[in-house]
């Protein structure tokens, strides 16, 4: 069974490059400190750039580092236009390693901290061995003013090539954290109409990790600050509605921010659930094209949801949301019979069907590749064709909308059964276009026959509708 992904999981279409992180208990009592010797970096040591263990890019300016970060974290650009950031510039030495750590930037969003920090080159490769790239593998804080000690573990991934870049001679990058709470526990579900403010310096420790060995510099003073006013530049409201066949489609509301945006719709079908699911796209003078998230979570107004926009490049003038399908549900299913001896085969990986298994809403399913995953058991891919290109409804393989909010847990709406009685449910997730399903090897053992039935299946109402919305 596939993984089930959290809330936060679709907040993180806003951020698609972050490197995620949670919070964990301290496991120590002692006190974090910092000596008074912390200070900005001085000069960096040339060193054989040879010698490190990823070639990351070069610049020659700090202003390139800057668009590298512009870049690589959306929102970035407009946080600093804005002086939503902290420049800290406050480095400490990492001990046992000839070279400094020095955090340089801090970007406090409201659900996700941003932590802008160089590395001597220096201390990747002198005073041991450089072995692998290096990582920031944990994060920690001392009590302050009715913070408790925490701890932040990041996932401990080595820095990629696409993640630093390097700068007289120092290796630029930057770690996400979650917001810091008063308790070591976990922050709980994030709500964007209700952030809360941030104003605090804390002595923060980092763990870095060189060729399989920890290092500790000293703990470095940052101040984190984060105003959810500073960080909403507007609220607009539409005038248009769209009202077809039973579909009734209403955008409410845009409010634009810096860390995120986010689109109020109101959604009503008489003739069918709505799946809290849509295809759609804000378009702005600028000419970016930003997806609105694919599933919208629900609000405490009936029929009204909030779908998510990550960060903009720059502030428009005008926007427009483009709605191209509207999907729904209305308890229709379709089955289809699987030998399999054809799933076993374990001679290849990946084989190649393409072959036409079921149909549902003029739309031909095909069951396209099985993929075999060994002793786990193998994967379906399936293919959704429709008979008509220029049908209004059709077919797709998105899942149905989540159980809740808060999990994010997909219903298991797939019925599995082989020809030996046993039998299964799982889930199931796709595009509009492909859909995948998970077979666990237990239901394989000594069956002939496979039979599939996929229940509640989504279906897309093509509605191609615009609303203009002016933002001066």
């Amino acid at each position: 069974m596939r993984s089930k992904s959290k809330w936060i999981g679709i907040v993180a279409v806003l951020l698609a490059f972050a490197v995620g992180t949670y919070v964990m208990t301290a496991d120590s009592d002692q006190k974090l400190t910092y000596s008074k010797d912390s200070k900005p970096q001085r000069k960096a040591k040339p060193v054989d750039k040879d010698q490190l263990p990823i070639q990351w890019n070069e610049v020659d300016t700090y202003t390139q580092v800057q668009d590298f970060f512009d870049e690589y974290i959306p929102g970035l650009q407009l946080a600093r236009e804005y002086n939503v950031t902290t420049t800290i510039n406050q480095s400490a030495p990492i001990p046992g390693r000839d070279g400094r750590m020095q955090v340089n930037e801090v970007w406090h969003s409201g659900h996700v901290i941003h932590i802008f920090y160089s590395i001597d080159l220096s201390a990747l490769i002198e005073g041991g061995p450089p072995g692998d790239a290096p990582y920031l593998k944990q994060i920690s804080i001392e009590d302050n003013d009715g913070i408790e000690d925490q701890t932040l573990r990041s996932f401990g991934q080595p820095i990629r090539f696409e993640q630093g870049v390097i700068f007289e001679n120092r290796l630029y990058t930057v770690v996400q954290i979650p917001p810091i709470t008063e308790t070591n526990s976990p922050p709980g579900k994030w709500d964007p109409e209700n952030t809360i403010p941030f104003d605090q310096t804390l002595s923060t420790l980092f763990q870095l990790e060189f060729g399989g060995q920890s290092y500790q510099p000293d703990a470095i003073p940052i101040h984190y600050q984060y105003d959810p006013a500073k960080n909403i530049l507007g609220t607009y409201t539409f005038d248009d509605a769209y009202s077809q066949e039973g579909l009734m489609v209403e955008p409410l509301e845009l409010k634009l921010g810096i860390e995120f945006s986010h689109i109020k719709l109101k959604i009503k079908s008489e003739h069918a659930q709505f799946n809290r699911s849509l295809d759609a796209t804000l378009i702005t003078d600028e000419d970016e094209h930003i997806p609105l998230s694919l599933y919208l979570s629900e609000t405490k107004q009936e029929d009204v949801y909030i779908g998510f926009v990550r960060p903009l490049r720059s502030v428009p003038q005008k926007a427009t949301l483009k709605i191209r399908n509207i999907h729904l549900r209305n308890g229709s299913s379709y089955s289809f019979s699987v030998d399999v001896s054809q799933i076993k085969n374990k001679n290849q990986e990946n084989q190649r069907i393409d072959k036409k298994v079921a149909e549902a809403f003029q739309t031909n399913v095909y069951l396209r590749e099985i993929s075999s995953r060994g002793a786990a058991g193998v994967d379906l891919s399936l293919a959704f064709r429709p008979q008509n290109y220029e049908q209004t409804t059709k077919l797709i393989g998105v899942s149905p909308s989540p159980l809740d909010s808060e999990s994010y847990e997909r219903p298991q709406v797939v019925h599995l059964e082989n020809d030996k009685g046993e039998a299964t449910q799982t889930e199931y997730g796709g595009s509009e276009r492909s859909a995948f399903i998970t077979i666990e090897e237990d239901l394989l053992t000594g069956a002939n026959q496979l039979e599939v039935t996929v229940k509640d299946i989504v279906f897309s109402k093509k509605i191609d509708q615009t609303f203009e919305i002016d933002l001066e």
